[in-house]
């Protein structure tokens, strides 16, 4: 991809994202996109962001489980920016039309008290830098559609990159917050349920072995980039659980045990 196309792709899916409106995917528009493409793009999105006063929180990671890596033909996560306007308050009834095809993700937040700069090699350098750690629930949202209309080709995970991991929602509980060493972080587990009905669940070690691994991973393409996780960032870790779509009228509730729950309707 050109500059051009990478600048104007951004602007599509900006736009996309303002109206509520998905465009074709961009894998299929610019059959040569490569993960560094899908990166420029989400790197111009982010840089739109910010020259339009939105303040970046954080960062996320997708595709933290081994088995989803490998049928996107992968073998390491992707990352995305948090901004401020994800943020979403714990008990939310939040308008199905915020989002275009809303998906829920439980996930364990780390609140960083300390700068990551560099590639970091350990889960106990991540830890060391971690402030407190809880519950989440992410909310990811597409773009751009599963195929292109006009010749029913399916997009890929680079369209997701792209659109800068498809960050958009963000629940974090002010009261649920734990040390490092408070949580089994391999161990916790989740139940995602609609009511009485289980979705999905899972417990944290799916992602990547453990959680932290997600930041290690994070902070060594972070240094690739020129940048660093600061202190004050949220880092969302990647899904302990399959995703759930989310469904207009439906509240769905994350019971992580004795790390808590949360809770939130559409």
């Amino acid at each position: 991809m050109t500059p051009s196309q990478i600048e104007s792709a951004a602007q599509d899916l900006l736009e996309a994202e303002r109206t509520r409106t998905p465009i074709p995917p961009l894998s299929v528009q610019f059959p040569g996109m490569t993960l560094d493409n899908a990166y420029a793009v989400q790197s111009a999105i982010i840089a739109a962001k910010q020259s339009a006063g939105l303040k970046r929180i954080g960062w996320k990671a997708g595709l933290t489980n081994k088995p989803v890596q490998w049928e996107c033909g992968l073998d390491h996560p992707i990352f995305g920016a948090l901004f401020e306007d994800v943020l979403i308050p714990e008990g939310s009834q939040v308008a199905t039309d915020r989002f275009i095809a809303p998906v829920i993700e439980p996930e364990l937040a780390f609140v960083m008290k300390a700068p990551l700069p560099g590639p970091v090699t350990s889960i106990g350098a991540v830890l060391e830098a971690t402030d407190c750690i809880c519950p989440a629930l992410e909310i990811v949202d597409a773009r751009q559609l599963p195929t292109d209309p006009a010749t029913g080709q399916a997009g890929n995970v680079f369209d997701s990159v792209a659109e800068n991991s498809r960050a958009a929602g963000a629940v974090l509980p002010e009261d649920l917050r734990f040390a490092p060493d408070q949580l089994d972080l391999r161990r916790t587990g989740v139940v995602l349920s609609d009511g009485d009905v289980v979705l999905a669940t899972g417990l944290s070690a799916g992602v990547l072995g453990h959680p932290a691994l997600s930041i290690v991973a994070l902070a060594g393409w972070l240094d690739e980039q020129g940048l660093r996780i600061e202190a004050g960032d949220i880092v969302l870790t990647g899904s302990i659980t399959r995703a759930v779509a989310a469904e207009r009228g439906h509240a769905y509730v994350a019971d992580y045990g004795s790390a808590g729950r949360l809770r939130i309707g559409f």
